[in-house]
């Protein structure tokens, strides 16, 4: 279930994903450009997902870890009032459809997502220091896009 009042699906969504899945081209990032909602299914609940996250069209600088890698953008955590914060800082097309989500300094979530009707399907992997990386499977996850908060 989506949290409401973000059930508004964007159009335009639906065609990049559908003309993406078609054709395997990478990802137009200001296409991408938007508000994201996680799913509140069981794995959100385990992970305490926030409710998402926004992809911004503007270069992240900064960071020297991530200079090296091509089509760095900002990315940045949506949440509702008495939530968790989990940093989204960055986000970059990936080879073929894909996208990858994460924090340029490490810890908080990675996700690696692919276009899938209306939103994006793919994994979630919990990151930092804290457990070992086998503790850590990638877990499934769907997101919907939909109007930003500022928008409703």
């Amino acid at each position: 279930m989506i949290r409401a009042p973000r059930c508004t699906l964007a159009a335009a969504i639906g065609l990049l994903a559908a003309a993406c899945a078609t054709t395997g081209q990478a990802v137009d990032p200001a296409a991408l450009a938007g508000c994201y909602y996680f799913e509140q299914d069981q794995v959100a609940a385990e992970l305490r997902l926030p409710w998402g996250f926004r992809l911004l069209d503007q270069a992240l600088t900064g960071w020297p870890a991530l200079q090296p890698l091509e089509g760095v953008r900002v990315a940045t955590t949506l949440t509702g009032r008495d939530e968790t914060d989990h940093p989204f800082g960055y986000w970059r097309p990936l080879p073929g459809d894909s996208i990858l989500v994460g924090y340029p300094a490490g810890g908080g979530f990675s996700l690696h997502l692919a276009p899938a009707g209306a939103g994006m399907t793919g994994t979630i992997r919990a990151l930092g220091d804290a457990t070992l990386a086998t503790a850590r499977p990638a877990r499934p996850v769907r997101i919907i896009h939909a109007r930003c908060p500022e928008d409703l």
